[in-house]
Order: C-alpha cells, then sequence, then structure tokens
C-alpha cells in the first residue's frame, strides 16, 4: 500500500509531546529512510538496512526497504515484502539530509549485523559524518543478517574511535558487541 509523499518538515520531532506512539515510529522510520537515500549520491536505487514498519498481522512487516532519490527533491521508497512504499520531500538542508558526507575515493567494505547497527545509530545520533556510514547499510546478498558498509579508510578510522570509546566502561553483550565490531573495522581497515 503505497502511502503517497509526506513533507519531512511536518513530522513530529523524535521526543515530540502528544504524539501517538504509531506516529513515533512511522517518523524515525522516514528519518531513516531519509538518512539511508542521502547517505549515497544520487543516481542509484539501492536496498538499505531500513526495516519497514508497515503493520503486518500483530507486528511490523521488518522487510527491506529501497530507496532511490527522485529527480524533483524527492526520496522514494518501498518495500521488497509487503510492498508499502511512498516518498519524502521536504528534507533537503534538514539534519537528517546527509548528502554533505559522502567522501569519493576509494572504499573499503565493512560488515555488521542489525542489532550493532541499532547500537551504532544511537551512539551517532550527535555525530553526523558518521551516522551517515552507518546508514549507508546494506543487506549483502546471499549472506543472512549481514549488512556491509562503503567507507574510507579514514571513515572506518573514525568509527574505529568511537567503537572504542563506546567499549570503555561497557559490559555483557554491548561489550562483547563493541569487541565485534573492533575486530571487523580492524579488518576492513587492513585489508583482511
Amino acid at each position: 500500500m503505497t502511502t503517497g509523499t509526506t513533507d519531512f518538515r511536518s513530522l513530529p520531532g523524535a521526543n515530540a509531546a502528544g504524539a501517538e506512539p504509531v506516529e513515533q515510529r512511522r517518523a524515525e522510520f522516514l528519518r531513516e529512510v531519509v538518512e539511508a537515500a542521502t547517505s549515497r549520491p544520487r543516481g542509484e536505487r539501492w536496498t538499505t538496512a531500513v526495516r519497514c514498519v508497515a503493520k503486518r498481522g500483530r507486528g511490523q512487516c521488518g522487510g527491506p526497504v529501497a530507496v532511490d532519490q527522485a529527480a524533483g527533491e524527492r526520496i522514494e521508497w518501498s518495500c521488497a515484502a509487503c510492498g508499502d512504499g511512498g516518498a519524502v520531500a521536504g528534507y533537503r538542508g534538514t539534519e537528517h539530509d546527509l548528502g554533505r558526507f559522502w567522501r569519493s575515493g576509494k572504499k573499503k567494505l565493512w560488515g555488521l549485523d542489525q542489532p550493532q547497527r541499532a547500537l551504532l545509530l544511537e551512539a551517532t545520533a550527535w555525530i553526523p559524518q558518521l551516522r551517515a556510514v552507518v546508514a549507508r547499510a546494506e543487506p549483502a546478498r546471499g549472506v543472512d543478517g549481514l549488512l556491509l558498509v562503503q567507507a574510507t579508510v579514514r571513515e572506518l578510522d573514525q568509527m574505529y574511535t568511537l567503537v572504542e570509546d563506546l567499549s570503555e566502561g561497557a559490559r555483557g553483550r554491548r561489550r562483547a558487541m563493541l569487541d565485534e565490531l573492533r575486530a571487523t573495522l580492524c579488518n576492513s581497515m587492513d585489508g583482511f
């Protein structure tokens, strides 16, 4: 079911008082769609790591969402699993427009999973240049659960520094995820 075009400027803020939980989830979803779409150069439709929030039975669809920065300053999105889709306008120049953080040059591949992505999205909420790196994640073809990110060595090095900072005092599952991230970042930077 296509939802039409949403004016990004009309979405409730992240902690808007009085907004319904469903409205908040949809707004957060559309913010992630905008960040993913603008984290790469225009001109290519690609499947993101963003998960569809359309209602499916008693839960959410959870299918992968494809995005395309269409002409006319719109982002078109669609879910491969349920067919939900729409467009977003009015996002240019907002804090969620990550286009200014795309770095040209040689890229390396870095792998992570959805829980690690979620942890890094939370940690980079106020670090847009690193959030842009995380927003570029896409599902790896043929490998369930693996997300791939294209990034420069400099971006990977900055992400490594963030992960080290997050590791200080971390315990349990969070510490294990951060240790895994450090290892995968090292491998990606070193080319192993």
